[in-house]
C-alpha cells in the first residue's frame, strides 16, 4: 500500500513542485508513494476543508522550503505547524526539501534531516542541474519509505486508527437481533420523509435524528430516491455527548462514523468519477483514509436501498443495493445515536427517504 504524502509549497515555487512530481513518478508507479497537493482540489471545492482532511490523513509530509515558504503564514504556521504536532504524536514523518537558498536556520525546521543531501538547495551551485538535485531527493525518499522503522511506525499508527480492535473488545456473545425487533423508542418510525437542503441551514444540511432511547443500533435499512444531479445522503453514528456538526462540515473530530453516497454535477479526472457515477465515502472521527470510491453509474432519477449493520464485535458493514462498500471496526460508544442526513456544497435539492427499518438492542447487552 502506498505511503500517503502531503506536499506543502509556496505557489511562487510552483515550477519546482512540477519538477518534483516528475521525479516522484517512479515511486508512484511502484505504488510506494501517493502524493497530494492543493492542485488536486477541483473548481468550487472548499480549500480549507480539503487541506485539513489531507493534513490529518498524511503519513509523510514534504515541505518545499524557500524564503517564500517561510514567509507564508498558511504554509509555515498552519500546515507545517500541524505536521509537527502529528509528528510528535508518532503519526507521521516530516522531510523538508530545500528548493532555494534561504535562511532556514529555524529550530523547528533544523530538527529534521532535510533533502537533498546535507540540505543543499535544489537551485544552487552544489548541483549540475535541478534534475540531479531532485533525483537525489527521490532516492532519499525511496530509502526512507523502504526502511523497516518507517513501516513499523506505520503499522503502529494504523492500529491506533482502527480502534477498537476486535481482539480487545470484551462483549458477551449474542445473536443478531433481526430487523423489526426494535426497542419501544424506534417502533414508531415515519413511513416516509424528505430531506431538503437549503442555504440557510448549517452546512446546507437537512437531517433527522432517530432516537434509540439509550439502546444500541444493530441494523438500519431504508430506501432513498432523488432526481437531483448533485446529492449527498449519509448516516452518522455518534455518542450522546458529541456534536452532530463539525466546524464548517458534517465531519467532526469527535468520536463518530459517517458513511455516505453521492453524485456530483461535474466530472472529475481523479479519481475517475463522472457526473453519472454514484460514489461512496466514509469518515471515522472526521478522517477519510480512502477518499471517494466509485460504485456504479446511475440515471438522474436515482433510487437505492441502504443498509448499515453492526455485528457483535462492532464491525460496521454498509451496503448500497446489495453492493458492499465498507467493513470497519467502530468504537462501541458511538452506536447509541443515529442521524440521517443530506447536505450540499451550496446546492439545494431533496432526497426522499422511505421504508425505514431499525434493529436495536438495550445498551447493556
Amino acid at each position: 500500500m502506498a505511503i500517503r504524502a502531503f506536499i506543502s509549497y509556496s505557489h511562487k515555487d510552483a515550477d519546482l513542485l512540477t519538477q518534483l512530481h516528475e521525479h516522484l513518478s517512479a515511486l508512484q508507479r511502484q505504488e510506494l508513494l501517493e502524493a497530494w497537493t492543493d492542485r488536486e482540489i477541483h473548481a468550487g471545492g472548499l480549500i480549507d476543508e480539503h487541506v485539513h482532511e489531507q493534513l490529518e490523513e498524511a503519513e509523510l509530509y514534504l515541505f518545499l522550503i524557500s524564503s517564500a515558504f517561510i514567509q507564508s503564514d498558511y504554509c509555515f504556521e498552519r500546515e507545517f505547524g500541524r505536521a509537527c504536532e502529528r509528528q510528535k504524536a508518532g503519526k507521521a514523518i516530516i522531510v523538508p526539501i530545500i528548493v532555494r537558498e534561504c535562511d532556514w536556520n529555524i529550530p523547528a525546521l533544523r530538527r529534521y534531516k532535510a533533502l537533498p543531501e546535507d540540505g543543499k538547495p535544489v537551485i544552487s551551485h552544489h548541483w549540475h542541474n535541478t534534475d540531479a538535485a531532485f533525483a537525489n531527493v527521490a532516492a532519499g525518499l525511496r530509502m526512507l519509505i523502504q526502511q523497516k522503522p518507517f513501516l513499523a511506525a506505520r503499522k503502529k499508527s494504523a492500529k491506533t486508527r482502527s480502534l477498537p480492535a476486535a481482539s480487545r473488545i470484551q462483549v458477551p456473545k449474542r445473536e443478531i437481533c433481526p430487523l423489526g425487533l426494535q426497542l419501544p423508542s424506534v417502533k414508531h418510525l415515519p413511513e416516509t420523509f424528505t430531506l431538503t437542503t437549503k442555504k440557510d441551514m448549517p452546512q446546507w444540511a437537512d437531517y433527522r435524528e432517530l432516537s434509540l432511547m439509550g439502546g444500541r443500533l444493530q441494523a438500519f435499512r431504508c430506501d432513498i430516491q432523488t432526481e437531483s444531479p448533485y446529492f449527498r445522503f449519509g448516516l452518522k453514528l455518534l455518542s450522546e455527548k458529541e456534536r452532530l456538526f463539525g466546524d464548517g462540515s458534517i465531519k467532526s473530530q469527535d468520536a463518530n462514523l459517517v458513511v455516505h453516497i453521492g453524485r456530483n454535477n461535474w466530472s472529475r479526472t481523479n479519481p475517475g468519477i463522472s457526473s453519472a457515477d454514484i460514489f461512496f465515502t466514509w469518515y471515522l472521527n472526521g478522517i477519510s483514509t480512502e477518499g471517494d470510491k466509485k460504485l456504479f453509474a446511475a440515471q438522474e432519477d436515482f433510487s437505492a436501498s441502504i443498509q448499515l449493520v453492526i455485528d457483535t464485535s462492532y464491525m460496521a458493514s454498509f451496503s448500497v443495493n446489495g453492493v458492499s462498500c465498507l467493513k470497519q471496526l467502530v468504537p462501541p460508544g458511538i452506536c447509541g445515536r443515529l442521524a440521517v442526513l443530506a447536505w450540499g456544497d451550496r446546492e439545494e435539492y431533496s432526497v426522499e427517504v422511505s421504508k425505514l427499518s431499525i434493529g436495536a438492542v438495550p445498551s447493556h447487552i
